[in-house]
């Protein structure tokens, strides 16, 4: 693979993963607080439980695999580092 290419992949896996993980991890974080929150009150529509493994299982996975990307487009990025 030319410089030139794995310099394109890394950039590629570092935007995209940078983008999943800081928009799936906002909306994810903004719903588990919202999750302890409504699971402190007490009362009959008290779904805090339910919100809470919601946010994590659909928000959690794509924000994980963000990581991942983003930590891949790194790895790939300094593996093409020139050594001086």
């Amino acid at each position: 693979m030319t410089d030139a290419v794995r310099r394109f992949w890394s950039g590629l896996l570092i935007v995209v993963g940078g983008l999943m993980t800081a928009l799936c991890g906002t909306c994810t974080a903004f719903y588990v607080v919202a999750g302890i929150v409504d699971a402190s009150h007490p009362g009959p529509e008290n779904y805090g439980g339910v919100v809470l493994v919601a946010a994590l299982i659909l928000g959690g996975l794509p924000t994980l695999v963000g990581a991942l990307l983003l930590w891949l487009g790194l790895r790939l990025r300094k593996a093409s580092a020139p050594t001086a």
